[in-house]
């Protein structure tokens, strides 16, 4: 299949699947957090140390509020 075939096909599943959206990528809280550092290839920041959680990482939970664990620290936005 070549890209305007595949370009076509997409677009054909998009138009039969309309009451199913599908999912805007969303980057991690986390990226825009002045907290985040990487060690080892791990995602970490000062409420985590050990490994931040995948429910933070995913959005699944809003970070500007408490979260077992965080040690009192929060999602603060990275200066500018």
């Amino acid at each position: 299949m070549n890209k305007e075939e595949f370009k076509v096909a997409i677009l054909g599943i998009l138009a039969e699947n309309r009451d199913h959206p599908i999912p805007a990528i969303r980057h991690p809280q986390c990226n825009k957090c002045k907290h985040l550092r990487r060690e080892n290839r791990k995602a970490v920041c000062k409420a985590f140390p050990n490994g931040i959680p995948r429910e933070i990482f995913l959005n699944e939970v809003d970070h500007k509020k408490p979260y077992k664990g965080d040690n009192g620290v929060r999602f603060e936005p990275k200066d500018k």
